[in-house]
């Protein structure tokens, strides 16, 4: 009988600490995470000679466990075809939108993004035209819809996933997201 008592006792106890692990780990992906490399944007937006682009994915907590405000960020870096000169100029345009993740019932490392396209914001540095730039963003977010299997490491500082077309991401923790603010807007 003790040896029963004993067995149900380390039972109880390993699941408590199934338990707490799960809970610690369902705020994994809290913060904000940056791809770790520039990538080409293939194939190259309207306009340019070459591009690529740097995206940033901020989660917030929210209200519940399970889901919660995001922002998603996307700075291009552009080539411009040369001036009389032979000169290729640089633009920077930035692109964000903000809207909601939500852990996928059934699945604890899968993601759902929602978009808000009236949180879109495209802003530009020296850029001659930001349509080509905003056509390759909104594109490209549809790939962001449903991250799956999603992994962090153990001290947070590595995040990976596969976007909806099975394309493997590594992104770098870069920060905490701010307390009292919202990236939903």
């Amino acid at each position: 009988m003790k040896n029963l008592s004993r067995i149900l006792l380390a039972a109880a106890a390993v699941a408590g600490l199934a338990m707490f692990a799960s809970c610690a780990d369902e705020n994994r992906i809290i913060g904000t995470w940056e791809t770790t490399t520039p990538q080409p944007v293939m194939p190259t937006i309207s306009g340019t000679i070459s591009s690529t682009q740097t995206t940033t994915i901020e989660f917030a907590k929210g209200t519940d466990r399970k889901s919660g405000p995001m922002k998603l960020t996307t700075i291009y870096e552009m080539t411009l075809p040369g001036d009389s000169i032979a000169t290729a100029p640089l633009s920077t345009v930035n692109a964000t939108i903000s809207g909601t993740w939500t852990r996928e019932d059934g699945d604890d490392d899968d993601y759902i993004l929602a978009f808000d396209k009236n949180s879109l914001s495209v802003n530009a540095v020296s850029a001659p035209e930001l349509g080509p730039v905003t056509e390759e963003f909104l594109s490209n977010i549809s790939r962001f819809s449903m991250l799956e299997d999603v992994e962090v490491n153990k001290e947070k500082t590595i995040m990976t996933f596969e976007d909806q077309r099975d394309a493997k991401y590594v992104l770098k923790y870069v920060a905490p997201v701010a307390t009292g603010t919202t990236t939903a807007e």
